[in-house]
């Protein structure tokens, strides 16, 4: 027999009140049926559940969740350029090749502001004389 405590309110309720006040177990009943009743709470939040997951079955349902989902989730597939690239840096499986590519860009950015793409270390680069150099 249940008392004023709802399932919801009994996890709460049962830090400041003792548990005769929360459930009232009937006397004489074997100990298989005073284990159920002591687990009750528990199997009452599991029937709001499956409640729950019948209420979203069916056709009409599932168009209506897809439809939902369709308007407020945006998958990999459907990002592009920028928001695409923060997605991907921010995966934990990313994160070497991110730490990878941030050292690699700040030592290219080191070495061209000290002179790496000025004319004299162009003139002095045999790689650029022979590939990109204007010979007239």
């Amino acid at each position: 027999v249940d008392t004023f405590a709802s399932s919801a309110h009994l996890s709460f309720l049962s830090f400041f009140l003792p548990a005769c006040l929360i459930m009232t177990i009937p006397a004489g009943i074997p100990d298989s049926l005073r284990l159920q009743y002591e687990d009750m709470h528990k199997m009452r939040a599991v029937m709001e559940a499956l409640k729950k997951n019948q209420e979203l079955r069916g056709v009409e349902n599932l168009k209506k969740r897809m439809a939902e989902r369709a308007a407020t989730h945006t998958t990999w597939r459907q990002m592009k350029g920028m928001q695409l690239f923060m997605h991907e840096i921010n995966h934990p499986g990313n994160k070497p090749f991110v730490i990878g590519l941030g050292v690699s860009c700040s030592m290219f950015l080191y070495a061209y502001a000290k002179g790496l793409g000025s004319d004299k270390a162009k003139a002095e680069s045999t790689y650029w004389q022979r590939f990109h150099a204007k010979h007239d």
